[in-house]
């Protein structure tokens, strides 16, 4: 007997997941060295001109760049101040995003806390690879779902 047409799509059989696909509950991805070093001396010498209370002998020594380091300090202080709190602010944010992210990606909580405190003290160079994962993931699953 001839099957009618109902109108209604075959049902697709559901493709297994292959190992690459699977999520790492253990994901985690260590900033670089040199990030590493690049952003923690950045923001400890912005600190160190924003808050202590008088550098201009260490600037002296610096030379050059410690001259324009000093006028910044002299003629922009406030907006340096702020600067800093807003950097500050910002990884923070991307902290409480990174966590969300690995959150929804179902990682271990050691690992949510380190991508949490290495994105908080890096920023977005330790942001970028959990982002770049959970899009991996993403389109894994969409592609999955559509089969």
């Amino acid at each position: 007997m001839e099957e009618l047409n109902t109108g209604r799509r075959p049902k697709k059989e559901k493709k297994e997941e292959s190992p690459e696909d699977a999520i790492d509950p253990e994901f985690f991805v260590r900033v670089s060295f040199h990030k590493f070093l690049a952003i923690s001396l950045g923001l400890a010498l912005y600190a160190f001109l924003c808050f202590h209370p008088s550098p201009e002998s260490y600037l002296d020594r610096m030379g050059g760049p410690g001259q324009r380091l000093q006028y910044l300090r002299e003629n922009y202080m406030i907006h340096m101040r702020i600067g800093m709190f807003i950097a500050i602010l910002l990884h923070i944010i991307e902290a409480l995003y990174a966590i969300k992210l690995a959150t929804q990606l179902g990682l271990t909580q050691e690992t949510i806390q380190k991508w949490a405190i290495q994105t908080g003290m890096m920023g977005y160079s330790s942001l970028q690879d959990l982002i770049k994962y959970h899009d991996e993931k993403a389109i894994a699953e969409i592609s999955i779902g559509d089969n």
